[in-house]
């Protein structure tokens, strides 16, 4: 990602846009749990970098 862009932006996007999804493709499903228009995803982010770390230590370590 470019140093420019703001990527508090790109990550509500990314829920937005995911949220929208989810409620189109498992309408019944959320309707169990979320009653009227609860939100799917909590206002915090969280943006961690890895540093060109290899695949298998950031696994090792989530």
């Amino acid at each position: 990602m470019h140093p420019d862009n703001n990527i508090s932006h790109l990550v509500s996007s990314l829920k937005s846009a995911s949220s929208r999804i989810l409620r189109q493709q498992f309408k019944a499903e959320i309707d169990k749990v979320y009653w009227g228009k609860a939100k799917l995803w909590h206002d915090s982010k969280c943006i961690i970098s890895c540093g060109g770390a290899p695949l298998e230590t950031i696994k090792s370590c989530i």
